[in-house]
């Protein structure tokens, strides 16, 4: 029985271990691209840790901030502050992937149908997003 205890507690520990050791790949990141509010407008995305901030490149004023979390390849978006109809409850799941200096994001679900629809273009297609610095 103890053996039994010792594996679970060792198992457990392990897998605690690695969420808290999984890399951040957004850290400290900004991204270049495109997003709809309503039309497509030049932004910029700052991420932080736990927070990320849209901006729009033609004047660096605030679009939307929201707080955000890593699970595999989806990034869980909720807004704290910001010009959208959205409101902090309602969460945005997004698949990611970054391929050398491009990120592309994908809409998996949103609560919030509006920016949802601010990630892709008129044919449906996600914007991709170039790395800034």
């Amino acid at each position: 029985m103890k053996k039994l205890l010792f594996i679970i507690s060792f198992v457990l520990l392990g897998s605690t271990s690695f969420a808290q050791n999984t890399v951040n790949p957004f850290k400290n990141t900004q991204w270049k691209g495109t997003v709809n509010v309503p039309d497509p407008t030049g932004a910029i995305i700052v991420f932080e840790e736990g927070k990320v901030m849209f901006k729009a490149m033609e004047n660096d004023s605030p679009i939307e901030e929201l707080s955000y979390t890593i699970e595999g390849n989806i990034l869980t978006m909720k807004k704290i502050a910001g010009s959208s109809p959205c409101t902090e409850k309602e969460v945005a799941k997004l698949s990611f992937e970054i391929v050398k200096d491009t990120l592309i994001l994908k809409v998996v679900s949103d609560d919030c149908t509006v920016r949802g629809a601010a990630f892709t273009d008129e044919q449906g297609n996600p914007y991709t997003w170039k790395v800034d610095k």
